[in-house]
């Protein structure tokens, strides 16, 4: 991580960001706490804050730039295509603070770079994406007092509405003044709390793009964490796809993703960031504006499906290139590798013996058969130490995957290789030779892993291909220097060859675990996050280990080692039935919570009769393996819980407050616990104003829907009943989810400066002579705002109940419901 630069030393390092700037402006931007879409502290505080400080920095220009700022409040609709499902996405005066800095001489064409201004509610949104505005505002105002040349302008969002979510990127991008000249975007986002941003999205395609992050002072990032990210494994979004699909518009998606156990949480303050962070990121951004600000591609960009293979080497420097010239690389590889190992056999005079032969076919397919043994062995820890109910004990405690995944791998895919070593060890060739004729083989097996990745186009085969090469390049060293007839120096030789790939395979690793373990406290109760963790740490250890294994052929008494390895994963078993293994913390500075998001709910069910029945309760969002049982033992309420089964069989959504068609995959596993009403100062209404013949068999119910500044509308037409069209959007979704055999549709409306209703229409197609109920219809309306909420006692003296290392976003929430 780069020293941080203060107020005081600025002068000593002039055109350099100053993290310390940066940082006291978030201790402001911060101060009020949450700044929710719709909140004064988001749509007055925050704005007036960001203007503020631009007119400062506008007035104290001390080169020749010239500046404009604007604030776009906008209204806007479309259909926000997640995976699995997705929704109509709906918003009314959302606000975006926009700074233009003009290119030196006129240009065309503009740079965009991108962060969120708002955050979720309880959570002073330091990391996300707190950090990144007040980044911004000092990139800004270093690149107001340089004087070097900007061949294009730089466009600088500080955008209001990307967790209601992904609302005002849209509205930016689709009806703003500027938004027609934007070619390349920054993005910059948050998953996390401090350390290194990374590089975890770029292009699409212009493949280009790498060559000038590459050359920033700290590139980080890995293909493989796009790829990751774009098949839809992590729970998230960001604006990079609003103005990718929308504004057809290529570029960088950056965010900091370490401790993601503060993602969204009031654990995301302003104390939990170092200041190297500050200089890590502004360093970046900072450079990265200057180099794309001044790149000729931009002048003659063409469609381009070119993709990038990228990867940093220990955050030292970035190694890219374009995939094509990837799988030319992976193909000489794997033909180095085949060629290497034919040589090797050679060398050991196995010619055409047919034993021989078969001692290579066997013992790949011991090797082979190992590592399926290994992922059964695995799958069967992960659902025994499920069903224990002592799942996440490596939650808080990462050290325990050592143990209890990281041990057992290499155990459970050495016991074959051990037993097949014992059967031959009367073979008329030596230990020696053995061991140098697994390696070979070893590496074979890799290398049609590789082949296949490649002719899959998996960028994130480099991987793979590095250990595939460096090990080859050093079984040839091997050979050339005869080593591989000595006792030892084959041994030193293959060590150092397969350092680098070993360290890089670690550093990944860490890397990859580091994003996947916060992620497991917010996959839902439905999901095993010991079988998912523990089958990534035994890939991850396989091809780690795999490279060694073939040392057991020169040992004596391996199965000493399987012991060892027993003894291990014993005492870590051990470890997680004691309070050591306990998931959770509440630690402010290391903090392990558990995620809870509770509403207090009212809810009200019609039919085309009139109400069916009318309660109250609090709705608890089971996010996690343990949820809600992990509290059950402090808050005496849940002893008075109920099961939703029937709801869900009888009425919309469970009569549930869902804000993401998401939750469906936890709804039925969700909690419902009866109680009083809550405190209800703004209701919600729907009201049908007409129902029309648009065609003979095709009905319009044009309606005006109400209430806070978040709510949900849902519809599910009955069956044998199409939706045709709707004003939400032109788009009629594939992608939707199945409620009681029936297809159901999201919309999400929000509104930001001022309070508007949502007039929408839906056409339904029905069959002939229908003459009854066409659909299920309703609202819910979420009341989110910690300052202007009022919690009956009894829901106060509910929350007070939760231990400290449970982290609850409690809200208000009021549904109804109607068949027509």
């Amino acid at each position: 991580m780069p020293s941080p630069i203060s107020l005081d030393n600025e002068a000593e390092h002039p055109d350099i960001f100053v993290a310390e700037r940066a940082r006291n402006n978030l201790l402001i931007l911060a101060a009020n706490g949450s700044r929710v879409v719709g909140s004064f502290e988001n749509e007055v505080g925050a704005v007036n804050f960001l203007l503020s400080e631009l007119k400062n920095i506008t007035q104290n220009i001390t080169s020749n730039r010239k500046v404009v700022i604007d604030v776009q409040s906008v209204n806007g609709s479309y259909y926000l295509d997640f995976k699995p499902f997705g929704a109509y996405n709906v918003y009314h005066d959302v606000q975006n603070v926009i700074a233009k800095i003009y290119a030196t001489n006129i240009s065309k064409y503009s740079i965009l770079i991108n962060a969120h201004f708002d955050s979720v509610p309880t959570s002073p949104g330091g990391s996300d994406d707190g950090i990144m505005c007040t980044v911004m505002l000092e990139v800004i105002r270093q690149l107001c007092q340089w004087n070097g040349n900007l061949q294009y302008n730089l466009i600088f969002l500080f955008n209001g509405a990307e967790e209601s979510p992904l609302q005002a990127a849209h509205g930016f991008i689709t009806q703003h003044k500027w938004a027609k000249e934007v070619k390349v975007v920054i993005n910059l986002e948050a998953a996390g709390s401090g350390s290194k941003e990374i590089l975890f999205q770029s292009g699409p395609g212009h493949s280009w793009l790498l060559n000038y992050y590459a050359k920033i002072p700290h590139p980080y990032g890995q293909v493989a964490g796009e790829e990751i990210f774009q098949s839809n494994i992590i729970p998230s979004d960001t604006d990079f796809r609003i103005f990718r699909d929308y504004g057809n518009i290529v570029g960088f998606d950056l965010a900091f993703f370490k401790n993601g156990y503060k993602y969204h949480t009031n654990f995301d303050d302003v104390e939990s960031i170092p200041l190297a962070s500050y200089q890590h990121v502004g360093d970046n951004v900072l450079e990265l504006v200057k180099k794309i600000a001044n790149a000729p591609e931009i002048e003659y960009m063409k469609s381009s499906h070119t993709k990038a293979v990228y990867f940093d080497v220990f955050g030292l420097f970035m190694v890219w290139y374009q995939d094509y010239i990837g799988t030319i690389i992976n193909l000489v590889v794997t033909l180095l590798s085949c060629l290497v190992a034919y040589k090797s056999f050679l060398d050991f005079k196995l010619g055409r013996n047919w034993k021989s032969k078969i001692y290579l076919i066997v013992t790949a397919l011991v090797l082979f058969f190992s590592w399926v043994f290994t992922v059964i062995g695995i799958i069967g820890i992960g659902t025994l130490i499920d069903g224990l109910n002592y799942s996440m004990s490596w939650y808080g405690s990462p050290y325990l995957i050592f143990g209890l995944y990281v041990v057992p791998t290499v155990m459970l895919s050495s016991v074959p290789l051990i037993g097949w070593n014992y059967f031959n060890k009367k073979l008329h060739f030596s230990t020696r030779v053995q061991s140098q004729l697994q390696y070979s083989i070893v590496r074979l097996i890799w290398t049609v892993v590789l082949l296949i990745a490649t002719c899959l186009n998996i960028r994130s085969a480099y991987a793979l291909m590095i250990p595939v090469l460096f090990n080859a390049v050093g079984s040839v060293f091997i050979h050339l220097t005869k080593l591989h007839h000595s006792a030892n120096g084959w041994k030193i030789a293959y060590m150092l060859f397969n350092a680098f790939p070993s360290m890089m395979i670690m550093y990944q690793s860490v890397t990859i675990l580091s994003l996947f373990i916060p992620i497991t406290g917010r996959i839902g109760s439905d999901k095993n996050p010991d079988v998912i963790i523990g089958v990534v740490s035994m890939a991850l250890t396989i091809l780690f280990s795999s490279f060694y294994t073939h040392f057991l052929a020169m040992m004596k008494k391996p199965f000493w080692l399987i012991y060892f390895f027993l003894v291990i994963f014993l005492i870590h078993f051990l470890i997680i039935v004691t309070p050591l293994g306990f998931p959770y913390s509440g630690n402010p500075t290391s903090p392990a919570p558990q995620r809870f998001m509770i509403y207090h709910t009212k809810r009200t069910f019609n039919n085309q009769n009139g109400l069916v029945k009318q309660d109250a309760g609090y709705f608890l969002v089971n996010l996690d393996r343990h949820s809600p049982e992990s509290v059950i033992p402090y808050v005496k309420q849940f002893e008075k819980r109920i099961s939703i089964k029937d709801d869900c069989e009888n009425f919309l959504v469970c009569g549930l407050p869902l804000f993401s068609p998401r939750m469906l995959a936890v709804m039925e596993s969700s909690t419902w616990i009866p109680a009083e009403e809550p405190i209800i100062k703004e209701d919600i209404a729907l009201h049908l104003n007409s129902k029309t013949y648009l065609k003979r068999n095709v009905l319009t119910y044009n309606f005006t829907a109400a209430g806070p500044d978040h709510f949900n509308i849902y519809f599910s037409p009955k069956t044998n009943i199409r939706l045709v069209n709707n004003s939400f959007d032109a788009l009629i979704p594939k992608n939707v989810p199945v409620w009681n055999g029936r297809l159901l549709y999201f919309a999400n409306f929000v509104w930001g400066v001022s309070k508007s209703p949502l007039e929408f229409s839906i056409d339904l197609e029905v069959p002939e002579n229908w003459n009854t109920t066409v659909m299920d219809i309703g609202i819910s309306g979420k009341y989110i705002h910690e300052k202007k909420n009022q919690h009956t006692p009894q829901f106060q003296a509910f929350l007070s109940d939760f231990p400290k290392w449970a982290n609850i976003v409690p809200a208000i929430a009021n549904f109804e419901s109607w068949e027509i």
